[in-house]
């Protein structure tokens, strides 16, 4: 995917660009047939994703993933309050995307593998001994023939 320009300088502009996102997903409708040919436009939030955060910014999701590393390396520099403001609206992109899934709005399947695949999510397991503590499981490499 080429690089593209943002569309934002300034730490301001970003944010305007991200609270304009998160608006024009909570303002989305849909059509809906009522009966009797009567159809009317009802609310539809759009789902919020990172990747469509960074399209609607102008950029792609690495360029925006790029600016939140080098403001957490450098917390006074001048990415830093770019930084904290992606890094807030990815915060809210990964809660929203939970209480779909927790909701079961959408493919639950899909939330699931985003949540998995950009938010760090994942399955644990936790068994416990009979004195309460953790259970060791040891693979020598001949169980690897299991």
């Amino acid at each position: 995917m080429p690089k593209t320009k943002a569309n934002f300088t300034t730490a301001d502009e970003l944010r305007g660009c991200v609270e304009g996102y998160f608006a024009m997903c909570d303002a989305h409708t849909t059509k809906a047939h009522v009966g009797k040919g009567l159809v009317m436009e009802v609310p539809d939030p759009l789902p919020y994703t990172f990747t469509r955060l960074a399209v609607v910014c102008g950029t792609g999701p690495e360029t925006l993933k790029a600016i939140m590393l080098r403001g957490e390396k450098d917390p006074g520099g001048p990415d830093a309050e770019k930084a904290d403001i992606i890094f807030q609206a990815r915060l809210r992109i990964e809660a929203n995307l939970e209480e779909r899934m927790l909701r079961g709005l959408g493919y639950g399947q899909g939330h699931i593998f985003a949540l998995k695949n950009h938010y760090g999510w994942r399955d644990t397991v936790e068994h416990t001994g009979a004195d309460g503590g953790p259970i060791l499981i040891r693979f020598d490499k001949q169980d690897e023939k299991l």
